[in-house]
């Protein structure tokens, strides 16, 4: 029986060398094809991850911009509020020096009535002091 064997040793030998490369060759053949399918998938993950960092940049840029414009606004907004008090007190002063009552001028311009008397106090005082300047001059 081992004369048997030995006869058929070399067949059986040639046997499983074929079925190992085989084994190999449908090895090589999937691990091309999952190389391929992830080759591909990554490329997606790519492009996608260009896209959202295209976004996020766009949106950044969106975001100094409107930060921007509103720091402009808010500037703007103080320069009017200046303004409009410059305004009031400007007008406020030529109604005291036309001798309108408090009450009236801060309906009129806006300021409270403690600014109005003040000022009218302060007016007061400046026309004593040119009236005594005026009589010892």
């Amino acid at each position: 029986m081992l004369a048997t064997v030995l006869e058929f040793l070399p067949e059986i030998a040639g046997a499983v060398m074929l079925n190992i490369l085989i084994a190999v060759v449908i090895s090589c053949v999937i691990v091309n094809r999952v190389s391929r399918q992830q080759s591909k998938e990554l490329k997606k993950i790519r492009a996608s991850m260009n896209v959202l960092s295209s976004g996020s940049l766009g949106m950044g840029q969106r975001m100094i911009a409107l930060e921007q414009k509103l720091n402009s606004l808010q500037s703007s907004q103080e320069e009017l509020k200046q303004s409009n008090m410059d305004f009031s007190y400007t007008q406020a002063q030529k109604l005291i020096e036309q001798g309108i009552d408090s009450q009236t001028i801060a309906a009129n311009s806006g300021l409270s009535s403690s600014e109005i008397q003040l000022m009218q106090l302060l007016h007061q005082s400046g026309m004593s002091k040119s009236t005594r300047q005026a009589s010892f001059g």
